[in-house]
């Protein structure tokens, strides 16, 4: 059941933001590097290429990705402004971190 649903849904998104790149629930390179934009998707801790233990929703895991918008802020090919594309858990686990950092927001 759940497979056909993220296939539906999928199939819902607009074809400007889709491509062969895409993933679910994620930004789409080559949409967003069109538009100027460079993508960086990293695994969550424990998942995909990254080492350790996952911990869903936890201070760590949330800590982990504010390293990762530090890191994206430092380097040479940022303006040192990082934003944040996603819904549902890629949204609400960075927002458990409490201290600012280089993260942009344009509400």
């Amino acid at each position: 059941m759940l497979n056909s649903f993220a296939i539906k849904s999928f199939d819902e998104v607009n074809l400007e933001h889709k491509s062969k790149y895409s993933a679910w629930e994620t930004p789409d390179p080559v949409f967003w590097t069109k538009q100027g934009y460079v993508v960086v998707r990293a695994d969550e801790r424990g998942t995909g290429q990254s080492p350790g233990l996952l911990d869903t929703m936890s201070r760590g895991t949330s800590e982990c990705f504010y390293d990762v918008v530090e890191w994206a802020a430092e380097q040479p090919w940022s303006s040192g402004k990082v934003g944040l594309l996603g819904i549902s858990y890629f949204a609400g686990t960075f927002s458990l971190h409490e201290n600012g950092n280089k993260l942009t927001s344009n509400q």
